[in-house]
């Protein structure tokens, strides 16, 4: 409210990375073997409350 649309999608495109667009460039690679830690993921995604997974790990074993 009271901002411009304008200033509100430069934001959104400075600060934000389209993981969709970036997946069909073949931009990200595939994840094979996880299918059970993608599922629980999305299930607790789409929780009403305590919506908020944490991906916890090594440095380079593939949270992103």
């Amino acid at each position: 409210p009271g901002q411009q649309a304008g200033a509100e999608g430069s934001a959104i495109a400075k600060f934000c990375v389209h993981f969709t667009g970036r997946a069909r460039e073949g931009l990200i690679d595939p994840i094979f073997g996880r299918d059970r830690e993608i599922r629980q993921v999305i299930d607790i995604l789409a929780r009403r409350r305590k919506n908020n997974p944490i991906a916890v790990g090594e440095a380079g074993v593939g949270k992103t």
